[in-house]
């Protein structure tokens, strides 16, 4: 716990009397990662699949930049409640004002795919049927892992440069991977290296 309100800022005191346990602290945590991500993908203007990749790349970025909060956070994932402070979701990706909603990450993740999945259906040529609501399921499921595998080992020094460490690029590869295998069109992967390091 300590390690935790450490790495957030937070005051113990100030905790818990915002915070019922450490996984609404993570929720929290990661609710605003989320909508952060969301909100560039839809500046950006990114739909549909578009915008599924582009999250998921964000989303590998940011969680780098807080790893030993994010390995707590992703190991959590399906204990993780979405917060109930006011933070909400527009169907395009914006951030929008909210209540309670009395539901969890993985739900309110699975329910942005599906919208996204919905938005290209009458672009999808899969060879079999695929509902929305599965393959969002799957991609839900994926993500955590992939977000893991972004990360710096458990082990490395706080302190050392671990750019090369971690395969930042994972999120947003299966995504469109899943997303194509399935049917759908999906945007090209941004490199995680940049545009210096993938010429070499």
């Amino acid at each position: 716990m300590a390690c935790l309100t450490r790495e957030a800022g937070v005051a113990k005191g100030t905790f818990f009397n915002h915070f019922p346990s450490k996984e609404h602290l993570l929720g929290t945590w990661f609710a605003r990662r989320w909508t952060e991500a969301l909100a560039r993908a839809h500046k950006e203007d990114a739909r549909g699949t578009d915008a599924a990749v582009v999250v998921a790349a964000d989303l590998a970025d940011s969680v780098r930049a807080d790893p030993s909060l994010a390995r707590s956070a992703l190991e959590r994932w399906h204990a993780l409640p979405w917060p109930d402070n006011g933070e909400g979701i527009q169907e395009g990706g914006g951030i929008a004002p909210g209540g309670r909603t009395g539901t969890t990450v993985p739900t309110r993740v699975r329910s942005w795919f599906e919208a996204r999945l919905a938005e290209s259906l009458a672009m999808a040529v899969p060879l079999e049927p695929v509902e929305p609501e599965d393959l969002a399921a799957i991609l839900t499921a994926a993500l955590p892992s992939a977000l893991l595998d972004a990360l710096p080992p458990a082990d490395a020094s706080p302190s050392s440069d671990f750019s090369d460490d971690g395969e930042p690029g994972a999120a947003a590869r299966r995504t469109a991977t899943l997303l194509r295998a399935s049917g759908y069109v999906a945007m090209n992967p941004p490199d995680p290296r940049g545009p210096e390091r993938s010429a070499d």
